[in-house]
C-alpha cells in the first residue's frame, strides 16, 4: 500500500543527509523508519500512553510521544537490545539468559551468563536508577572448606571500592548501584574486583 507523507524541509534534509552519506535509498529509509516503529503492539503504546499520560497533549502527539519514548528505550527488537547493553558494558564474552520488561513500571531486568571470573551478572533498570549484580558462586569450595566463607569476607573488606560486597554460602557478589544506565561500571572493572577477593582468599583461579 503507498501513502503519501507530508515532510518538513528540516527533516528531508536530515533524511537526504543520512542517505547520501551512507548510499541509502530515501524512499527505503523513509519506508523502514514508519514501518519498522508502527511494528510495536498496539496494547504496548496505549500501556504507555496510559501510564505516562503526557499531559493536555493532543491525541496525534500523544501516540508520537508514546512511539518515541518506546523507540528510545531501544526496544526494537530483543537482539538490539541485547547487543546494545553488551557494547555499552563492555561484556562481550557474555549472552543473555533471561530478562523481564514491564512497561506499565518502565522497570526491566537482564540476566547474563559467561565464562569469566564473573560467571553471571544481572542489570536491573527502572526510573529510581540502575544496578548490576556481579556474581561467583562458591557453593562448591564451601562444601570442600567452610572456612573459606571467612577469608573471603575478610578479603572483601580490604577491597577500596565504592561497590557493595557481599559473601554468603553459595556466591560472592559485587552490586553496583547509580542513577542511570550510562553511569555503571564496565563488567572489566567488577571482574578485576572479583578476581582480586578470590585470590586474596587463597583460592587458585586456574582450577576453577
Amino acid at each position: 500500500m503507498k501513502l503519501e507523507i507530508e515532510l518538513s524541509k528540516e527533516a528531508l534534509e536530515q533524511a537526504k543527509s543520512l542517505c547520501q552519506k551512507y548510499g541509502v535509498d530515501l524512499n527505503e529509509l523513509l519506508s523502514r523508519i514508519v514501518n519498522d516503529i508502527l511494528l510495536y503492539e498496539i496494547d504496548d503504546v496505549e500501556e504507555y500512553m496510559n501510564y505516562h499520560k503526557y499531559g493536555d497533549m493532543k491525541p496525534l502527539d500523544k501516540i508520537m510521544s508514546s512511539l518515541l519514548d518506546l523507540f528510545e528505550l531501544g526496544i526494537v527488537t530483543y537482539n538490539s537490545l541485547e547487543q546494545y547493553i553488551i557494547e555499552e558494558l563492555e561484556a562481550h564474552n557474555y549472552w543473555l539468559q533471561d530478562y523481564s520488561i514491564d512497561l506499565d513500571e518502565l522497570d526491566m531486568w537482564f540476566l547474563f551468563t559467561g565464562t569469566g571470573v564473573v560467571e553471571e551478572f544481572t542489570l536491573d533498570l527502572s526510573p529510581d536508577g540502575a544496578s548490576i549484580i556481579a556474581v561467583h558462586g562458591i557453593e562448591d569450595l564451601v562444601s570442600e572448606n567452610q572456612s573459606i566463607i571467612d577469608k573471603l569476607r575478610e578479603a572483601a573488606s580490604k577491597i577500596e571500592t565504592n561497590f557493595e560486597i557481599k559473601v554468603d554460602e553459595e556466591e560472592v557478589k559485587i552490586i553496583a548501584r547509580a542513577s542511570s544506565f550510562s553511569k555503571l561500571p564496565k563488567i572489566k572493572e567488577l571482574e578485576k574486583i572479583m578476581n582480586k577477593i578470590l585470590e586474596s582468599a587463597g583460592i587458585d583461579l586456574s582450577k576453577r
